[in-house]
């Protein structure tokens, strides 16, 4: 298994995520499947990598539940059962019904200090610290996304796919790519279901199941903040306050200076 250093390469940070079909809010969940596999690229010689599934099964009491796990069609005993509560589950897949686009830390289950504190250990250099109201604005993250500056790109990676059947109508399913290059925003909503959801709840023989760990979604979060951090969003900011400014001089960037930009901009705070 991929150590979260090294697998942090290949996190979520810079991947699409998107949702096949939207339920109504109400309908009646069955199961829940989660799947994993490892994407064979560049090419290897052990061709098609394995996929791995958990399906969590409603019991009597309304929560869902997993005792095996499957390598393709091989079913595999787990040493502990994994358990989804009925609750986070009505929680999450609430949101996405909603269309929620604000989120907390303790909204997310990631404590304020803890995120202050990983900052600074984060390969995401942040400008500001964060602010003790910090609330994570998915608008603010995508107005910035087309302003941002650094790219990774990645080869390899993971697909993990969540898919919750009902007791009628479509399946929601979403798909993470961890392969993707930076050039599309994520859609971070769907990773903070996914993660709030499995995180701590996910069996240790389960492939990558640190992929929604807490040191990914607190990497996630840093990635949102440095986001809207970027140059060019404030650069936008910059422009609608000078609206006399010409295009050349848009172009030119003709006297911008972000150092500055940023210290003028604390200063009238």
């Amino acid at each position: 298994m991929m150590q979260p250093k090294s697998f942090l390469k290949f996190i979520v940070l810079t991947l699409p995520l998107f949702a096949t079909a939207v339920p109504s809010w109400g309908q009646v969940v069955k199961k829940i499947i989660l799947t994993s596999q490892m994407v064979d690229e560049p090419p290897t010689k052990e061709g098609r990598r394995p996929l791995y599934a958990l399906e969590f099964k409603k019991d009597e009491n309304g929560d869902f539940v997993a005792s095996t796990m499957h390598k393709d069609k091989k079913e595999i005993a787990l040493r502990e059962t994994a358990m989804l509560t009925k609750d986070s589950v009505a929680r999450v897949l609430q949101w996405k019904t909603a269309g929620k686009n604000l989120f907390t830390p303790d909204e997310l289950g990631l404590d304020y200090n803890t995120l202050k504190t990983a900052a600074k250990a984060s390969r995401y250099d942040l400008n500001f610290e964060l602010p003790r109201d910090f609330v994570i604005r998915i608008d603010s993250f995508n107005f910035c996304f087309p302003y941002k500056t650094t790219y990774t790109i990645s080869i390899g990676g993971i697909t993990l796919a969540m898919q919750v059947l009902y007791e009628s109508g479509p399946p929601l399913e979403l798909i993470l790519n961890s392969y993707d290059t930076d050039t599309n925003k994520s859609n971070l909503i769907n990773y903070f279901i996914c993660s709030t959801l499995f995180r701590n709840h996910l069996p240790s023989e389960f492939p990558h199941n640190n992929f929604l760990s807490e040191y990914e979604s607190i990497e996630m979060v840093l990635y949102y903040q440095k986001t809207i951090e970027c140059e060019g969003f404030y650069y936008k900011e910059f422009i609608d306050q000078h609206p006399t400014m010409t295009a050349k001089e848009k172009r030119m960037k003709a006297n911008w200076d972000f150092g500055v930009y940023l210290k003028q901009r604390k200063r009238k705070k």
